[in-house]
């Protein structure tokens, strides 16, 4: 019986977990892009108004903003 018990916790753990802390955001960058844009899109939108950063400098700033408001 407690090795059921352990087993549901550790699903309830495993399962949860994901949840908790939820998915992390992907940035692109390519040489077509702009570093006005959102970078959450691996190539330009059809109408041009948004696509991957054109700079690393740009996709670490970005990243940096969402650390920050982790708090990590």
């Amino acid at each position: 019986m407690m090795y059921l018990r352990w087993m549901i916790f550790l699903a309830l753990v495993i399962a949860g977990g994901g949840v908790a802390w939820g998915e992390s955001p992907v940035y692109f960058v390519a040489t077509n892009g702009n570093d006005a844009w959102s970078g959450t899109q691996p190539a330009p939108t059809a109408d041009g108004q948004d696509g991957p950063f054109a700079t690393l400098h740009r996709a670490q700033e970005a990243v940096r903003a969402v650390q920050g408001c982790k708090g990590t």
